[in-house]
């Protein structure tokens, strides 16, 4: 199956219906060149006109189902929304002309959070939609370059109002995707069919987040350990859930369908518990390890 692109064509052909209305060629390469996206060499491009088809060389040079080279459009296209917004209102000419103006900056912002961004403070941001830790995930992916994993979390903020079903299954894909990548980055190989429970068990296990791993010296021992010993309960209960409610089975032409309020306690889950083993393995890791109470 083919990635989707992060920022559709519709948006893309958008910006260059703005550019081919009032910018020059050299300010056109100049916004693509200060965000790093380089012109594709020999791109022939299908667009009509100079301004349309120098915007489509620098897009041909990007592979928008990667997280990294969709971040730098989005700084191009913020610089364009930017530019518009300090000229709403400020137009000499009267009102009409910031009329125009306007018109232009509404329907560039509306593409964009038809996409899943939004302008704010001068930047494009993912929209945060039914669970705000998302965007901690969303980091991990940008970390580790991994466009999987920023796809799974793309997946859960449309999914928990649109598709609650399709938010539960990827929120245990997105946990099970940690752990192979943790398991990896550690030298062992996860079983390929191993089930979420066993995955997070192990990955605990090179972690060192066992329950029995906590020093009993501990002021809290006791307390980490149930805390630790959550995590399987968590997990297990996740795939439950997923298995009855979720994609990647069948289910009843009858079942009834879980509730945005359900995606989000389980997308909720699968953050927390992703995003804890992921900076665990950072300080694990890291060169300087800084003595951890699990």
């Amino acid at each position: 199956m083919n990635k989707p692109d992060l920022i559709s064509k519709r948006t893309r052909g958008a910006f260059s219906d703005h550019f081919a209305s009032e910018w020059t060629l050299r300010t056109i390469a100049r916004v693509f060149e200060d965000a790093g996206v380089d012109r594709k060499e020999g791109h022939v491009s299908g667009e009509s006109g100079a301004r349309r088809s120098l915007a489509d060389g620098y897009y041909a040079s990007l592979d928008l189902t990667r997280t990294a080279d969709a971040q730098k459009l989005l700084r191009v296209f913020a610089e364009v929304i930017h530019g518009l917004e300090e000229r709403i209102g400020s137009s000499p000419w009267g009102g009409g002309t910031s009329d125009v103006v306007k018109s232009h900056f509404d329907r560039l912002v509306r593409h964009l959070d038809r996409d899943g961004y939004v302008y704010q403070g001068g930047r494009l941001e993912p929209k945060v939609v039914g669970n705000p830790m998302l965007p901690e995930v969303e980091a991990i992916a940008v970390h580790l370059d991994a466009d999987y994993l920023n796809q799974q979390v793309q997946r859960c903020r449309a999914g928990v109002d649109a598709d609650p079903w399709l938010a539960v299954g990827t929120a245990k894909e997105l946990v099970e995707t940690i752990c192979k990548t943790i398991l990896r980055e550690c030298g062992e190989e996860p079983v390929a069919s191993a089930p979420l429970a066993a995955l997070v068990k192990a990955c605990s296990k090179q972690l060192g987040l066992c329950p029995e791993d906590v020093d009993n010296a501990h002021r809290a021992a006791d307390t980490i350990r149930r805390i630790l010993g959550s995590l399987g309960t968590v997990t297990q209960g996740l795939a439950e859930l997923r298995n009855s409610h979720g994609t990647g089975h069948g289910q009843d032409a009858r079942s009834r369908g879980l509730k945005p309020r359900h995606a989000r306690l389980a997308v909720g889950a699968a953050v927390t518990v992703a995003t804890f083993l992921f900076e665990t393995f950072q300080e694990r890791t890291s060169k300087a390890p800084t003595q951890d109470v699990a």
